[in-house]
């Protein structure tokens, strides 16, 4: 295996011979055949100067073995710390719940909220692909919101009346409304495999846009149109590493939404639909429940570093708050 220490290539790799990588005979031949014997030898910058223009076959032979020699950059823990501090969040306009989801929700991170119906997912989803398009002085990331509606239960009414009261919360005279609600892209897939389609054609959604808030509401609904359990949970989880994917690879933040369950293992107890297994491919993940009208809680179920914990907030009129 190929370690890197401080930039450098470990000694054992670089006198690795050529033979002993998973080329073919024929591209290990071809590369005996000019010398090269050793990783070291293929690994020069100047070596591909060496051969001639025309020995095509020797060139991609090199290529190929080169491919073999790579492994992921290697950093430190510090590094990861301090790029983890410098990750931008998103606020939900609530202080008491931005402080349970450390801040409010993380790029490179996907974050789970759980829920019997009327627990305040959908209201969270709703106030947050509002606020990604504040500007980072803001708590937002200026960016636009990939909202996908397996349930069809996103009230655009609301989402205005949303948007309304961010303007006055925000103190920016320049609001515009319309503006706001052009940046939600939204879109409605009818089943597990048209919402993993919506996810793989992101790179050409995201040409046209600055997408860096991605909402999946929710994760379960679709799901329970495949009677096959193994086939049904094999999806989900597929989902959620497409969503940890994008999530890395173009620096967003990702919120899906999952139901209740009754589990028969658990006493009857009410579990989140996606169940274990799916539970590893999240970041975070939250439990909802409603108090009273308007006042709900937050439990921290998984989270690294919070412990678990609860925090309180209401939705009002003109969306997520804390609790005067």
């Amino acid at each position: 295996m190929n370690i890197i220490v401080n930039g450098s290539k470990s000694l054992n790799m670089m006198l690795r011979p050529i033979s002993s990588l998973a080329l073919t005979d024929t591209v290990t031949s071809q590369l005996k055949n000019h010398g090269f014997c050793y990783v070291n030898d293929i690994l020069s910058e100047s070596v591909l100067q060496s051969v001639s223009a025309s020995e095509a076959t020797c060139i991609d032979a090199i290529q190929a073995a080169r491919l073999c020699c790579k492994v992921p950059k290697s950093f430190s823990a510090l590094d990861i710390l301090e790029e983890e501090l410098l990750q931008a969040k998103i606020t939900t306009l609530s202080q008491t719940l931005d402080n349970i989801l450390d801040g409010g929700f993380q790029c490179r991170t996907v974050t789970e909220l759980c829920g019997a119906p009327g627990s305040g997912k959908t209201q969270i989803c709703m106030q947050i692909s509002i606020n990604v398009q504040m500007s980072e002085s803001h708590s937002g990331l200026g960016g636009q919101t990939l909202y996908i509606d397996t349930r069809s239960g996103l009230c655009i009414a609301r989402l205005k009346e949303m948007a309304m009261a961010s303007r006055v919360c925000f103190g920016d005279r320049n609001f515009d409304i319309d503006r706001i609600l052009k940046h939600i892209i939204v879109t409605q897939p009818q089943s597990i495999d048209e919402l993993s389609t919506v996810l793989g054609n992101f790179n050409e959604l995201d040409k046209n846009c600055q997408i860096r808030l991605i909402i999946v509401d929710s994760l379960s609904f679709r799901r329970y149109s495949i009677e096959n359990t193994f086939h049904r949970t094999q999806k989900c989880f597929r989902i959620l590493d497409k969503l940890n994917k994008l999530a890395t690879r173009f620096n967003l933040a990702v919120v899906v939404t999952n139901e209740l369950v009754t589990s028969f293992i658990a006493n009857d107890d009410l579990v989140p639909a996606s169940g274990l297994l799916c539970a590893h491919r999240v970041h975070k993940r939250f439990m909802l429940t409603r108090l009273d009208d308007n006042k709900f809680s937050a439990c921290a179920m998984k989270t690294p570093t919070m412990p678990e914990v609860s925090s309180k907030f209401q939705v009002t009129a003109g969306g997520i708050r804390d609790i005067m």
